[in-house]
C-alpha cells in the first residue's frame, strides 16, 4: 500500500455507531492487515447541520417534501471540507454512493466505491424516493451515474448490486467487481473467544439479530412461532437487538421466545457471540435487504440460516447453509419450515456443517484480501 487509503461514509467511519458499525469494522480489520490507513471522520459538523436546516425548509416550501439533504452536493461538500488536506495524495473507498464535486475535482485523489446497492435499488426497494421530489431524484441518480463512470472502479457487495451498476448506470463490466463484506465482529477478540458450553435442550434453537423489526421480518417470524409451537413446542427463539415492547401488542407474549435486547459488541462481544452460538439457525426474514450482515455473523459462528430471498441476501449466505424465504411468504408457510426443521435434525446438522466449512470466508480479513487485490491493480 504505497498511498494512504481511507474509508469514507456519511458520518464518522471510525465510530462504531455509524452505519451499524460497517465502516468501523472494515477500517479496523483493514488496519490490522495493513491494507487500510484509516477512516475519515466525516461527522455532522456545524456547517452540515446548518445547511440541513436550510435545505429542509426550502424543500418543504418549494416541493412539499422533506429530507434528502445527505444526497445534495452541498451536504457532501460540507462533510468533506474538514478532511480536504488529510486526503491529499490518497486512495478513497466510499461506501456511500456519492462524492461531492469538490472531491471529483481533485486529480491527486483516486476514487473508488464499495456499495451494498445502487440508489436506484435503494429508492425502489425501500420506497424512499417517494420522500423527495422527482426532479431531485433525477439529479441524484445523474450525479451517481457520473461518479461511477469517473471512478477507478465500483466494487459491490453482491452480484445483485453489480448488475444494477452495469445495466442501470451503463458502467463497463470491466470496472465493476464483487467482494462480499465481512461479519461485523472484532476479529482479534473473536480469535480468543471460546463459546460457552451449550445448555442441554432438545428441539430447534433459533436466533434473530436486528433492531429494524418490521423490515427484517421479526413480526413474520413471531407470527410463525405462534403457529408452530402449538404443534411442536420444541422450538425456541432468542431475539437480540429488540425489546418485546418495541413491537405492537399482537406480536408480544409469544410462547418460547426469549427477549435479550441490545448487546453492545464493543463492550461485551463474548455475550453477543455466546447468545448467537447457542442457536442452531439464524433467522433474517427481511422484506427488503441489500445483503444482511447478520447472515455473515451467523455464518462465522457456524449456524444454519433462514434467509430472505431478496436483494443480495442469498449471496451473503454460505453455500448450502441457508433456506431462502420469499418476502411474500405468509406466517403459516414459515411455520411449516420451522416444523420441518425441528422434525429433521439431520437437515439442521447439514446446514450447520456447510456454514462451519465456510466460516473463515465470512470474516473481514477474507473480504479485505480480495478488496486489496482490486484496489492495488
Amino acid at each position: 500500500m504505497k498511498r494512504p487509503r481511507y474509508v469514507a461514509s456519511v458520518g464518522d467511519a471510525t465510530d462504531p455507531a455509524t452505519f451499524s458499525g460497517f465502516p468501523y469494522h472494515l477500517v479496523k480489520s483493514g488496519q490490522a492487515l495493513g491494507v487500510i490507513t484509516g477512516g475519515l471522520p466525516l461527522g455532522h459538523n456545524v456547517r452540515f447541520k446548518s445547511a440541513r436546516v436550510i435545505w429542509n425548509a426550502i424543500q418543504l416550501l418549494t416541493t412539499g417534501k422533506y429530507g434528502g439533504h445527505q444526497f445534495s452536493d452541498g451536504a457532501m461538500s460540507a462533510l468533506w471540507a474538514p478532511v480536504s488536506e488529510q486526503i491529499s495524495g490518497s486512495d478513497l473507498i466510499n461506501i456511500f454512493q456519492l462524492y461531492p464535486e469538490s472531491v471529483w475535482g481533485r486529480p491527486d485523489v483516486r476514487k473508488w466505491f464499495y456499495i451494498d446497492a445502487t440508489l436506484e435499488q435503494l429508492f425502489a426497494d425501500y420506497g424512499t424516493a417517494n420522500n423527495y421530489s422527482r426532479s431531485f431524484v433525477t439529479d441524484i441518480i445523474s450525479r451517481e451515474r457520473a461518479g461511477y463512470l469517473k471512478a477507478e472502479a465500483v466494487v459491490c457487495h453482491s452480484h445483485w448490486a453489480a448488475r444494477s451498476v452495469v445495466k442501470d448506470y451503463g458502467v463497463s463490466p470491466n470496472k465493476v467487481h464483487v467482494v462480499l463484506p465481512g461479519a461485523n465482529i472484532d476479529e482479534e477478540a473473536f480469535s480468543h473467544w471460546r463459546p460457552a458450553k451449550r445448555g442441554t435442550h432438545d428441539g430447534l434453537a433459533l436466533v434473530f439479530v436486528g433492531r429494524e423489526w418490521r423490515r427484517k421480518g421479526l413480526d413474520r417470524l413471531l407470527a410463525a412461532m405462534r403457529i408452530a409451537v402449538k404443534t411442536n413446542p420444541a422450538i425456541r427463539l432468542r431475539v437480540i437487538g429488540c425489546q418485546e415492547s418495541d413491537l405492537p401488542a399482537e406480536y408480544r407474549g409469544v410462547n418460547r421466545v426469549e427477549w435479550v435486547g441490545r448487546i453492545d459488541k464493543q463492550t461485551d462481544l463474548p455475550a453477543f457471540l455466546d447468545n448467537i452460538a447457542q442457536a442452531d439457525i439464524g433467522c433474517l426474514l427481511s422484506r427488503a435487504e441489500c445483503g444482511g450482515i447478520s447472515l455473515r455473523e451467523f455464518g462465522a459462528l457456524g449456524l444454519g440460516m433462514l434467509a430472505p430471498d431478496v436483494g443480495g441476501s442469498p449471496e451473503h449466505c454460505p453455500t448450502g447453509a441457508a433456506i431462502l424465504v420469499k418476502p411474500a411468504a405468509e406466517p403459516a408457510e414459515i411455520a411449516r419450515l420451522l416444523l420441518d426443521l425441528v422434525s429433521n435434525p439431520k437437515r439442521v446438522a447439514s446446514l450447520k456443517r456447510a456454514a462451519k466449512k465456510q466460516a473463515a470466508d465470512m470474516l473481514w480479513s477474507a473480504s479485505l484480501r480480495k478488496l486489496d487485490k482490486i484496489l492495488s491493480k
